[in-house]
């Protein structure tokens, strides 16, 4: 077939409304990825920092802890069974473990203090953001220590009640000025576990 006979493509434009509608929904887009990610990282710091100072974690089961987590987390994209929810559900079901309720434990408030930032993600959403990381790394954390360390329900409940407390000294008590950097950095000091997370 000649040129001349082929069907020309319009060219596609946007108007400016678009070109910025699209520009912003890319921005919050990336904006709630970091604020996962971030959110998930500083549980995982808190988690580890609790493991290691109430029952006697060092780098050896914190390493293999952090290692069957992430297996947990590649499983999950090809395996439905191996989700935060499916995960979260077997927990409440074997144990009375009941994640959801463990995360509305938390006051919005408290996560809206720690990850909401004026011009990238709004205090709501912020809260339902942080909140979904904190289901996933609980229903997560929680059937790994379970599984792989033969913990009891109720050091499993102790783990939640202190990781609970953690969170209420970051949100509310900035007098003791206590952070996750300097969680990380007592973590590495004590153990030599150097954990992976954004220091922002």
């Amino acid at each position: 077939m000649s040129n001349a006979l082929r069907r020309k493509k319009k060219p596609q434009f946007y108007t400016a409304k678009e070109t910025r509608q699209i520009n912003q929904n890319e921005f919050e887009r990336h904006n709630s990825a970091c604020l996962v990610t971030k959110a998930y990282k500083d549980f995982v710091v808190v988690g580890y920092i609790i493991l290691h100072d109430k029952f006697g974690f060092g780098q050896k089961r914190i390493t293999r802890l952090h290692n069957t987590v992430n297996q947990y987390l590649e499983s999950a994209v090809e395996d439905k069974n191996m989700s935060g929810k499916a995960l979260a559900a077997l927990l409440e079901q074997k144990y009375k473990i009941d994640v959801n309720a463990e995360v509305n434990r938390v006051p919005q408030r408290q996560l809206m203090v720690l990850y909401a930032q004026k011009g990238r993600v709004i205090e709501r959403e912020a809260y339902r953001l942080s909140g979904s990381a904190m289901y996933n790394y609980l229903a997560l954390t929680l059937t790994a220590l379970k599984t792989q360390f033969k913990m009891t329900v109720k050091q499993l409940n102790e783990f939640v009640d202190k990781f609970i407390d953690y969170i209420d000294t970051l949100a509310n008590f900035s007098q003791y000025a206590l952070t996750v950097p300097m969680i990380a950095d007592s973590l590495a000091e004590e153990t030599g576990f150097v954990c992976d997370f954004d220091r922002r």
